[in-house]
């Protein structure tokens, strides 16, 4: 009598063991594929996201050449006031 009341009290646990599990496989079901559409996104973004990041590529190496002219006439200026100071107002 109580061996039997012992193993009920097994299969039940076990039971209770096997009905977490079963929640535990759906949710890690529903996890595969929301990790799977997050991939699909990802990837379709990346896409999206490459061409613009050529373009402000581009775009920063126009403004870095743009401001090393900005820089060479500035000093080009610089020198040529200094120039004009110094040999042309004798």
């Amino acid at each position: 009598m109580e061996e039997q009341k012992q193993l009920e009290k097994i299969d039940e646990k076990l039971e209770k063991i096997d009905n977490h599990l079963t929640k535990i496989d759906i949710t890690l079901v529903s996890q595969h594929l929301s990790l799977e559409e997050h991939h699909k996104r990802s990837t379709m973004l990346e896409e999206i996201v490459l061409p613009i990041q050529r373009k402000v590529t581009l775009f920063e190496g126009g403004l870095k050449v743009l401001g090393a002219i900005v820089l060479i006439l500035s000093v080009v200026a610089g020198l040529a006031d200094v120039f004009i100071r110094l040999f042309l107002r004798r």
